[in-house]
């Protein structure tokens, strides 16, 4: 992402030929708002066509929430730092030609709506827009709770061949900043991860080796590497769920449990790693790859980075700790966990 050079250097271009704004530089009175696409995509499975004439799910819900505001929303924000739906916030900021903040609601992937740090702070979510890819667009006033807005959107998505866009969380430039309602900074830290992976790509590195690379950049450690021995995840309750198994070549057994995202890691049934740290799998071409994604009998190595800070704090724990995901166990840093010689195996969750 190279500067532009515009407002003290501070805006970065995107591969639109937009930019993202720094949050120092959001007007106090504009419209912001979070488009993105809630659902889960089952192995192998394929999202319903868009019907005719109809947008892209994410751009629709943005439409929608704008026609009930009255008003244009001037910038946009990534509701996570996750593959799909950091690309619908950029994809949408391209179509309207807005800015997009460089800045997140959860510097990682999460499952659930009320991951997010302006749950964390107290902005409500509400008034949202959701739009279905078979042409629906609906728009909620008030919700009764974060979790509310959950149920609701997951029942549409379910209702909707599991995807659909969403808008939600319309505040103004003012109430974000005096919150500390974002994490800052994290599309530009996305375009420089981006940058170092492909410079040591074109330098000939290894798939192996980009992802010591990856590690390296987040702070984080390679926590194992092995060939996918079982894999298995089906919809459930609105999610893809399952486990991922893998085995490495002197006979260590590591296994993910599933949520959308990787939440929980056990080698040779020690916690290893969990929420709210990320569990991160590189290919052996040095790609990441998403649940949906995994093979049997490829090799992966296994990354785990650190929690944004936000969601170390207890309130943060709370929403994204192990215990909300419904395990009987408390977070332990990664480099903690993975140093332990031994473990109380966790229970399974409870829901």
């Amino acid at each position: 992402m190279p500067e532009v050079g515009l407002h003290g250097g501070q805006q970065r271009r995107v591969a639109t030929g937009r930019v993202a704004l720094d949050l120092s530089e959001l007007p106090d009175d504009t419209w912001t708002a979070c488009p993105y696409v809630a659902g889960a995509l089952p192995p192998g499975g394929e999202l319903p066509p868009l019907a005719p004439g109809v947008p892209p799910e994410a751009l629709g819900a943005l439409l929608a929430l704008e026609q009930h505001l009255g008003e244009p929303v001037g910038a946009i924000v990534a509701t996570e730092l996750g593959a799909e739906n950091t690309a619908d916030a950029m994809s949408a900021a391209a179509a309207l030609g807005r800015p997009l903040l460089d800045a997140d609601l959860a510097g990682r992937a999460v499952p659930e709506l009320p991951h997010s740090t302006y749950h964390l702070v107290g902005l409500p979510i509400a008034p949202l827009a959701l739009s279905t890819r078979q042409g629906d667009t609906l728009v909620v006033p008030h919700v009764a709770s974060e979790q509310r807005a959950e149920d609701l959107v997951r029942a549409v998505s379910a209702a909707s061949g599991h995807s659909v866009g969403v808008a939600d969380h319309p505040l103004r430039g003012r109430d974000l900043r005096a919150r500390g309602a974002l994490i800052p900074g994290t599309i530009s830290a996305a375009g420089r991860l981006g940058r170092t992976c492909r410079e040591a790509r074109e330098s000939g590195a290894s798939g192996e080796e980009l992802a010591d690379v990856i590690a390296a950049h987040a702070g984080g450690h390679v926590a194992f590497r092995g060939v996918v021995t079982d894999y298995g995840c089906a919809l459930a309750g609105g999610f893809s769920r399952g486990k991922v198994v893998l085995r490495d070549d002197a006979g260590s057994r590591y296994a993910i449990d599933v949520q959308n995202e990787f939440i929980l890691a056990r080698r040779d049934g020690a916690l290893d790693a969990c929420v709210p740290d990320l569990i991160v799998l590189v290919d052996e071409s040095g790609l990441p790859a998403l649940n949906p994604d995994v093979e049997v009998g490829r090799r992966h190595s296994v990354l785990v980075l650190p929690a944004p800070a936000p969601w170390r704090t207890a309130r943060g724990l709370e929403l994204l700790g192990p215990r909300s995901f419904g395990y009987d166990l408390d977070w332990t840093p990664a480099s903690a966990a993975s140093a332990a010689s031994t473990s109380t195996t966790p229970s399974a969750p409870t829901a």
